[in-house]
């Protein structure tokens, strides 16, 4: 430590801080990663992104369950990924939706009013528009 003008304490509270650091990082990663449907299954009903064992492409689907079993199925279709041939390996939480940095005074400046489409909303389906409210629609 006397090489790098630091007193001892103060390399402790960085070897303190380097691991706070770490288990952060190991906590984002953990959200982030797939999940086995042999280890266990997403809850029913909501969506997740879906890893298939026979298509290179993930999709964005649900789980349900009833009396027989679980399936997984492809956005609000009522015919599982199974019967279309595509079976669900792994799953994940769908990440969180892209949030511009842009205050709602930059949106209004840019494309006249919130009401203006162009600033990314996509009505009642995205529900959290914080533009429009929870209706999609501006007032």
């Amino acid at each position: 430590y006397k090489e790098t003008g630091l007193t001892p304490d103060q390399i402790r509270e960085m070897d303190k801080l380097y691991t706070e650091k770490c288990k952060e990082l190991a906590a984002e990663r953990a959200k982030n990663k797939w999940i086995p449907c042999n280890e266990r299954f997403p809850d029913a009903d909501n969506y997740v992104l879906v890893s298939f064992e026979n298509c290179s492409s993930p999709d964005i689907g649900r789980y349900e369950e009833d009396d027989s079993g679980g399936a997984f199925y492809p956005g609000n279709d009522e015919e599982s990924y199974a019967s279309h041939g595509l079976f669900v390996n792994a799953w994940m939480p769908v990440p969180e939706s892209y949030q511009d940095d842009r205050n709602l005074d930059d949106v209004t400046a840019n494309t006249g009013t919130p009401s203006d489409k162009r600033h990314g909303c996509f009505g009642a389906a995205n529900n959290d528009c914080r533009f429009c409210g929870d209706d999609g629609n501006s007032e």
